[in-house]
């Protein structure tokens, strides 16, 4: 008999999985999602320039490629099309449930319960959640000296009834998010702070459009695409090193990025500002077509000191510099340490998930902990990659789920839970990889949990996790309820 199976989230990997499910012969599945529609952090975010840092043909399902991808780097409404399309073509519609949001999940020994935000509960045999990493937006704690009376907001919640022409716009934050906005809001705005805590590497994004030759070449010769994408994956994949602290490859990428910023910026005095004193690849790294060149601008001003507070119609910095403004951006990230943070997770005996990962989360394969029956996770603790595309890595997590949930329906299973000692070992396994990767250099990350370890970050190939996750081993389980212990789990993270 199929279980009955829940998914949190409709973004790429909870897409992905009801497209593996149907494939596999589930029907009885639904996938949640709080917002009116799918495409995850594809739909949430709409800030002026969002695009990926991953490209195009790497960046979508091996198993629906995409001929006509306009550009090397697409923009978010192609790549959330993209995504609403995918969710057409496999039929998923019936197993949609939009503008539901999940605030709760209990095991009550048999089933899985769902509590949604307006009170109404669900069961299910299986839960997984595939809300991802980057859920949580991170404001930053802004000593509000006087109310505000601009535009405070995050770029997750972009509000795009604010007119930024001709306003004096502060963008707070230095990663990915601010490179992408600060050349878009520099284009209408009178006056731009780009307001750094500390200055990242930049690494060359020579975006382009596909030529029609290319679109009309990856259209009627089906063989170019796959071939083009397997190139893109090699590629990505040769490049792993770089998460190594003090590699070749990690010196090759730091002069290109020293390279970049001389020949972008001019001016001795803000290179100085602009060149970090961290490691290169100990945050998230940053690719960017224009950034650089914007913050060269007359109107654009770099300030190298943190936000501290607000007033009427400015704001300050913890060097005491005060700005006026009318908007300030946050471009400040999400908590992508604190997983499944905004949902109360019970398993067996009453242990919730938040105490389990108190010190920091773990997962077997960043998708099964010992003490939650039937429960697993896309996208879980240690598995954002360090060079390679993120759908790779939720495709192979996904076809895992389905063949775990496979061999439960095959050999009349009801329960499933990852074994504490399998659970103990695969954690010893990835902090023996993780030593010597620039995560664990002085940095200040979103890497890292409170006790310092990285609980986010895949410290080996994307390739080496797929060779961990194509086969589903039912020895490293237990099938029926059983009094075990995590202490040696707990041993592990606390070492």
């Amino acid at each position: 008999m199929s279980p009955s199976v829940g998914i949190i989230g409709a973004g790429p990997g909870g897409l992905a999985l009801g497209i593996f499910l149907r494939k596999a012969g589930f029907r009885d599945f639904t996938i949640f999602d709080r917002e009116d529609g799918v495409g995850g952090t594809w739909r949430i975010n709409t800030y002026p320039g969002l695009a990926c840092d991953v490209k195009s043909h790497l960046y979508s399902y091996s198993f629906d490629l995409n001929a006509d991808w306009s550009r090397l780097w697409s923009a978010q409404p192609e790549i959330l099309k993209y995504f609403e399309r995918c969710a057409q073509r496999y039929e998923l519609g019936p197993n949609l449930m939009l503008r539901t949001e999940i605030v709760a999940a209990r095991w009550d020994g048999e089933t899985w319960r769902l509590k949604t935000a307006d009170g109404e509960q669900y069961a299910f045999d299986v839960v997984v959640s595939a809300i991802g990493l980057f859920t949580q937006p991170v404001l930053p704690d802004l000593i509000v000296e006087e109310p505000f009376s601009g535009t405070l907001m995050h770029t997750a919640r972009w509000d795009h009834s604010v007119d930024l022409t001709g306003a004096r716009v502060a963008v707070l934050g230095t990663g990915s998010t601010a490179a992408q906005l600060v050349p878009e809001v520099a284009r209408v705005a009178a006056k731009v702070y780009s307001v750094q805590r500390s200055p990242t590497w930049i690494l060359p994004k020579p975006d382009r459009e596909y030529t029609r030759r290319e679109r009309w070449v990856f259209r009627h010769i089906p063989l170019a695409k796959k071939i083009y994408r397997f190139r893109l994956w090699l590629r990505s994949e040769s490049n792993i090193s770089v998460i190594e602290n003090g590699s070749d490859k990690t010196q090759e990428f730091r002069d290109i990025a020293l390279k970049v910023l001389e020949s972008a910026v001019p001016d001795e005095a803000l290179r100085r500002r602009l060149t970090p004193d961290h490691p290169f690849g100990c945050k998230r790294l940053v690719f960017a077509t224009d950034y650089l060149e914007a913050l060269t601008q007359p109107h654009v001003d770099v300030v190298a000191s943190p936000a501290r507070a607000l007033r009427k119609r400015s704001l300050v910095t913890a060097d005491g510099t005060e700005l006026d403004v009318d908007v300030v951006a946050c471009a400040t990230g999400y908590a992508a340490a604190d997983y499944l943070g905004q949902i109360d997770v019970v398993g067996e005996d009453g242990t919730t998930l938040r105490e389990e990962w108190r010190d920091g989360a773990y997962a077997y394969l960043g998708m099964a902990v010992p003490g939650f029956p039937n429960f697993f996770m896309l996208y879980g603790p240690n598995t954002n990659v360090g060079s390679n595309s993120v759908i790779f890595m939720l495709e192979a997590q996904a076809h895992y789920i389905v063949r775990a949930l496979k061999y439960m329906r095959r050999r009349n299973k009801s329960y499933i839970v990852v074994r504490p000692r399998t659970m103990a070992e695969f954690l010893a396994k990835v902090d023996a990889w993780m030593a010597g990767t620039v995560w664990l250099t002085r940095c200040s990350n979103y890497f890292r949990a409170a006790n310092g370890r990285v609980v986010t970050q895949w410290p080996r190939s994307a390739g080496a996790f797929w060779a961990m996750t194509r086969r589903f081993r039912p020895a490293d389980y237990m099938f029926e309820p059983q009094r075990a212990t995590v202490a040696a789990v707990r041993t592990t993270v606390d070492r």
